[in-house]
Parts: structure tokens; sequence; C-alpha cells
């Protein structure tokens, strides 16, 4: 009886994966549709930010993705939270390190608030800090100087 729910759980999260594989995949492409030509672009983990040659900014986030100028950037900011070991055995301490990654990821990222009502704040999600450092002067030379 176990072995067939082992399989089933399985089957269930191969497929579901599956499905979000394909989904992220369409949404890169509506992204980069988008974007076209741009100065700066990067997208990865169902999110993407670029710079286009006129200087307007593309956001991407979970399959939404939108255009806006620079004035329209409120501001931004990133945060950095490493992986750190739970601890614990079996079971138990699986669960918590599975729930101290999907922490980790949450809170990491490039986040950039906008004038927009429908969706105020953006969660970039990249999880290298170099690659962070990078957009944070990205940003500062592309907004923050106009």
């Amino acid at each position: 009886m176990e072995l067939i729910f082992v399989i089933a759980v399985g089957v269930f999260v191969y497929l579901k994966f599956f499905k979000k594989k394909k989904a992220s995949k369409n949404d890169e492409k509506s992204f980069n549709e988008l974007v076209g030509t741009a100065k700066y672009s990067v997208y990865q983990n169902n999110s993407g930010i670029a710079i286009r040659a006129d200087g307007s900014i593309v956001l991407s986030e979970n399959g939404v993705s939108k255009s806006y100028t620079a004035d329209d950037i409120r501001e931004f900011s990133t945060n950095f939270t490493p992986v750190t070991y739970a601890g614990g055995t079996g079971l138990a301490g699986t669960a918590q390190q599975l729930a101290q990654n999907a922490r980790s990821k949450a809170e990491t990222g490039l986040f950039i608030m906008v004038k927009d009502v429908d969706q105020p704040k953006w969660h970039i999600k990249i999880y290298s800090e170099k690659e962070l450092a990078r957009w944070m002067e990205i940003l500062r030379q592309e907004v923050s100087d106009q």
C-alpha cells in the first residue's frame, strides 16, 4: 500500500513539474517578445527584468509581464538570504530543511516597487549575490541617474 502511495505521489509531482516547466518556457518566450532588443536582460526562475534601448524597463513575474518608464520606478532593493542547515534528522529534519530552502528563496532577489495599482511590487528571483549586485548597479545607472 505504501509503495502505491509513493508511486502516486511521484507521478503527481512529475506531472505538476512538467506543466510548470512548460508554462515557464511560454512565459519566457512572451517576456522575450515584449523585450525585443535590450541593453540588459535576465530571465530565470519564472521572473525577469530587461532594460530596453529606449530606457523603458520590462518586469516579469509568474507569467505577468509589464513595461514601465524610469519615472514609474519608486524604489528598488535586493536581499540575499543564504540557505542554512536547519538541523534534525530523518523526515522531520528533511521537512525543516525544505522549509528553510523555501523561506530563503522567498526572501532572496531583486525587489522593485512601481507606480502600478494592480502590481506595485515585483520580485525578480535572482539567487546569485554577484548578479544581484550587478542589477543594483544597472538600475542605479539607468533609473537613478536620469
